[in-house]
């Protein structure tokens, strides 16, 4: 017998009626010599299956990341809970029967899990069950946690950013980040300062090459330029800066 049964004594020699769980450690009024035999139903006693179900998870969150979402979650503080199982849909959140089950956390110890592989933009609801260890299970009600994965990671900035002044222009040249979700470069100029996001100042040029000269500038004046790479979403690398003042003749 195990601690998920509880043993209901129907008759004993005071004619009280009892209810003793073999999980508890007060067996004070309780003596039967034949506590834990495999016949003590023929003794007038009978098994009673533990029927409810442990207290729900009591935090769970969901956190999305590029192409990802990262669970954590706490213990209901159940004596015979075995562990929590986690399921997953695309259309709303997940019952015991439906969506996919993703985690069965009862050899965990971080209580987090990474749902890797998911798709950009795309909401992901989740179900969290706890359940105990009596014969089949028996599962708590749901807590809930949804989240959208994004890319909010930008390239990295473009290396070696240089201006140098002409007659009547600015060559520009730089290198491109490695990144894969590399896309291209945003090119500002401004004659007050360093433009210091990808919409400030002027719009000078956007491409995915490593130089380019910008012409029709007016000799003896300084001009400032900020480029930023960035990727598909688009997300927008800091800035590379340079300035150069094209000389009078």
């Amino acid at each position: 017998m195990t601690a998920d049964h509880l043993v209901q004594k129907t008759e004993w020699s005071n004619g009280n009626h009892v209810i003793v769980n073999f999980g508890d450690t007060d067996y004070t009024d309780y003596t039967d010599p034949d506590y834990g035999n495999a016949t003590i139903p023929s003794h007038g006693y009978e098994m009673l299956p533990d029927t409810t179900g442990p207290a729900p998870v009591p935090t769970f969150t969901a956190t999305a990341g590029d192409t990802q979402v990262t669970l954590t979650w706490t213990h209901p503080p159940d004596g015979d809970l075995v562990g929590v199982k986690i399921r997953r849909s695309t259309n709303t959140y997940p019952t015991l029967t439906t969506g996919t089950e993703i985690h069965d956390d009862k050899e965990d110890v971080d209580l987090t899990y990474v749902d890797t592989g998911r798709e950009n933009g795309r909401t992901y609801y989740y179900s969290a069950f706890a359940y105990d260890g009596a014969g089949t299970s028996n599962y708590s009600t749901s807590t809930t946690a949804s989240a959208t994965p994004a890319d909010v990671t930008p390239p990295a900035p473009v290396t070696g950013f240089t201006a140098t002044g002409g007659n009547h222009k600015v060559d520009l040249s730089w290198t491109n980040p490695s990144d894969s979700d590399f896309v291209e470069v945003e090119i500002r100029r401004s004659t007050q300062g360093f433009p210091a996001t990808p919409t400030s100042g002027n719009h000078v040029y956007n491409c995915a090459c490593q130089s380019y000269q910008d012409t029709g500038r007016t000799n003896g004046t300084t001009y400032y330029y900020s480029i930023f790479a960035r990727d598909e979403v688009p997300n927008y690398s800091t800035a590379a800066t340079d300035s150069a003042t094209p000389p009078n003749p």
